[in-house]
Formats: structure tokens, C-alpha cells, sequence
């Protein structure tokens, strides 16, 4: 199975990311970005198969786990806008899992707010253009694999032990 990705080197990007993502879990120069859209559908199948993994991981300490708004549908943008609506990270990532397994609906006149947008447009500087797309940065060489579409738990236990040597 052959993926598109880039090389992203020594990019301050990084660091706005992480101050603007909804979802930030565990403080490990091992971080993995994931962009995400509430009503992509390749979005909710990789976060069903991988969300509880990467958690575990991320409480350990052997990683940043971040999720980080890139919407592409436009009748995600309310659902994105509740999102940052609910307060802290556990219960956001739990809204999210709601959505993806359809126990949420949009509310309606909710409005996409600056954050959201700052992290499309910080994404797009980085070579993002769809979802899901993820993001293996290792802060400690400044360097990291930006890799688009859906990836199976398998294949991202691989690139974990791969790009951080995480098992």
C-alpha cells in the first residue's frame, strides 16, 4: 500500500499547531498530528480503529497526541464549531467519537470560529490538502513525515515504531 506523504523539516508551524488544536493529549517530543473534518468519513473509520491506541500512547508519555481542524466538507463547520464549544480535551475527544458514530447532530446556528480557522490555514502552509492527514514530527530532530489518507492501526503502529520507535 503505497501513501503520498512529504518531508516536513524544522517548522514553526509545529508549535502554532499545538496552541490552537482543539485536542492536545500527553507531552512528548514524539507528536502525531492528526487533521481532521467531522464529516469525513475516512476521518471516523481511522479514529474508530486507532483513537484508543493512540490515547494509551499518549498517556503514557510516549506521545503528543493532537487532533487539528481541517475542514473540507462544508456541513462539518457547525459540528466543528461545537466541538470547540465542549471544555477540555477528554470531552472533546469524546464529542468527536459521538459524531463518528453518529450519536451527535449539528445544532445549528453555531459559527466557525478564528482557532479553527487558524488551524486550516496553518495546516494548508504545511502541504495539508484533504483528510485525514497525519503528522509524525519528532521535535527533538525537528523533523517529521506528513502522510494523507486513511491509514490502518496497523500500519500506524508501524510508522510509530518506524519514525519514534514506539511499540
Amino acid at each position: 500500500m503505497a501513501f503520498k506523504y512529504i518531508t516536513i523539516r524544522g517548522s514553526e508551524e509545529i508549535g502554532k499547531i499545538l496552541n490552537v488544536a482543539p485536542i492536545k493529549i500527553g507531552n512528548s517530543s514524539n507528536i502525531l498530528i492528526v487533521f481532521f473534518d467531522l464529516k469525513c468519513p475516512f476521518c471516523a473509520r481511522m479514529f474508530n480503529e486507532a483513537e484508543s491506541y493512540l490515547l494509551e500512547l499518549a498517556r503514557k508519555g510516549l506521545l503528543s497526541y493532537v487532533m487539528c481542524d481541517y475542514i473540507v466538507h462544508d456541513d462539518a463547520v457547525v459540528l466543528h464549531a461545537m466541538l470547540r464549544e465542549v471544555e477540555g480535551a477528554e470531552a472533546r475527544l469524546k464529542f468527536v467519537e459521538d459524531v463518528y458514530n453518529r450519536r451527535v447532530k449539528d445544532k445549528g446556528g453555531a459559527q466557525t470560529g478564528l482557532r479553527d480557522i487558524e488551524c486550516h490555514e496553518i495546516a494548508e502552509a504545511l502541504g495539508v490538502v484533504g483528510t485525514p492527514a497525519l503528522l509524525f514530527y519528532d521535535d527533538n530532530k525537528g523533523e517529521g513525515q506528513l502522510i494523507f489518507g486513511y491509514i490502518p492501526l496497523q500500519l500506524i503502529r508501524k510508522l510509530l515504531f518506524n519514525i519514534f520507535k514506539i511499540s
